[in-house]
């Protein structure tokens, strides 16, 4: 097994990138395991790097332990962290749900500013170098950090989560860390890069003149981290946020406890249901008040009308009194044979009323017929009454004289006061 320094036993490989690669190794001095990461023999710069690294002090930050020297190159020995790397989950499960990223990212941050709090920029900020473990996020590879302002002549970093200054080399500034910040919460997000491509001419042929893409549409996604997500990403560094005030606003909105739209409550049963039995009960009701009406009305006018009763047969109703207008069939009497005063009895006569027989009887003026011969002329003329009858039955007239002509005694006749004596006249019964 190869060993560094006479220490550093070097183990199986880690992970790999740009410049360098790093690998498993066990420090036989202290007896703790670390990760040695091994660079490129072009590398001139790493010492005074590490050095710049060492002095950071970040629970979020994996710390440099030692530098040296090989014939291949310059490694750095880094605290060794057990977990996996963002990257690694992402592939693994794809798309994050938005908590758990703004947690990711959140933390990410707060290393970040802690780095940008002593004026030192990452440079390569990218889901590798993030991390996974039991006490948190741990960013990596501080070997490449360099100071703000520095480093303008050369691309160091992962060109899919480089800042558009660094693509046209200006010097590195913090807002750098902040833009590939920005990218890696769009890749925990949706589960693929902002800026795809296998090599570095197909991400600079993408990226050419264009702005970061916007977040898609997620289900519960805060507005807050999308407007985040967009200043982190904007083109102008003026324009970005500090790392700090990144990780303050991830940890306010992830703190935040979910509201969800209150929506009505739906009724189990059918909303329906009563109006539809108030209005077949109320149909019912109608229904029968209707028949009632019907019913009544067809009694009403039977009663009336007395006539006919509901079965087809002819009503007869009882005359006490002379207080309805009839009809009555002349019946021939004879004349009466002596002249008593005795009063009829009122008697109940049961006669048939016709239908629709409401008018009142008529009266015939007498006729200017020649009279009847008679033994004495009537000095009494009848008429028929003119006025409707009154609830007291009549008084038969007393007059003793009688009448040689038959006589047809009507049924409610009325007195009526005596005229002057005028020649003897024929009465006649009332004709309806």
């Amino acid at each position: 097994m190869r060993e560094l320094a006479g220490r550093y036993r070097v183990g199986e490989v880690l992970g790999e990138g740009g410049s360098s690669v790093v690998r498993y190794g066990f420090d036989t001095t202290l007896k703790r395991p670390v990760a040695i990461k091994i660079f490129d023999a072009a590398a001139t710069e790493v010492l005074r790097e590490a050095r710049t690294a060492a002095g950071l002090s970040h629970p979020n930050i994996a710390q440099v332990y030692d530098y040296g020297e090989a014939g291949d190159g310059p490694y750095l020995v880094m605290e060794f962290v057990g977990g996996e790397t963002l990257a690694d989950r992402l592939a693994r499960e794809g798309a994050l749900r938005w908590r758990r990223a703004a947690e990711f990212a959140a933390e990410t941050a707060g290393a970040l500013a802690a780095a940008h709090a002593q004026c030192l920029v990452h440079r390569d900020i990218n889901p590798r170098n993030i991390m996974l473990t039991a006490d948190g996020v741990k960013v990596l590879d501080f070997g490449i950090a360099v100071k703000a302002g520095l480093g303008g002549d050369e691309l160091w970093g992962s060109p899919s989560y480089l800042a558009p200054e660094q693509l046209r080399g200006e010097p590195t500034v913090p807002a750098a860390d902040v833009y590939a910040l920005g990218l890696v919460l769009f890749e925990c997000l949706t589960g693929s890069r902002a800026w795809p491509g296998e090599s570095i001419g197909d991400v600079l042929a993408t990226r050419h003149g264009r702005p970061a893409p916007r977040l898609p549409r997620i289900a519960g996604l805060p507005r807050e981290i999308s407007r985040l997500y967009q200043a982190c990403t904007a083109d102008d560094p003026d324009e970005r946020p500090s790392a700090a005030e990144v990780a303050e606003a991830l940890r306010r909105v992830g703190a935040a406890p979910t509201v969800l739209p209150v929506r009505p409550r739906v009724q189990t049963t059918p909303a329906s249901a009563t109006p539809r039995r108030r209005s077949r009960r109320r149909t019912a009701l109608a229904a029968t008040g209707a028949l009632v009406a019907v019913v009544l009305s067809v009694v009403g006018v039977q009663l009336a009308n007395g006539t006919v009763t509901p079965g087809g047969r002819e009503a007869e109703a009882a005359v006490e009194a002379p207080h309805q207008t009839t009809t009555i069939t002349p019946t021939a009497t004879s004349p009466s044979p002596s002249p008593s005063k005795t009063k009829p009895a009122a008697k109940k006569t049961r006669v048939r009323v016709p239908a629709h027989t409401e008018k009142p009887a008529r009266t015939t003026p007498p006729s200017s017929a020649p009279a009847t011969p008679s033994a004495t002329p009537s000095t009494r003329p009848t008429t028929s009454p003119t006025t409707a009858p009154t609830t007291t039955p009549p008084i038969p007239d007393d007059d003793p004289e009688p009448t040689t002509e038959p006589t047809r005694e009507p049924t409610t006749p009325a007195p009526t006061t005596p005229p002057a004596p005028t020649p003897p006249a024929t009465t006649t019964a009332p004709i309806v």
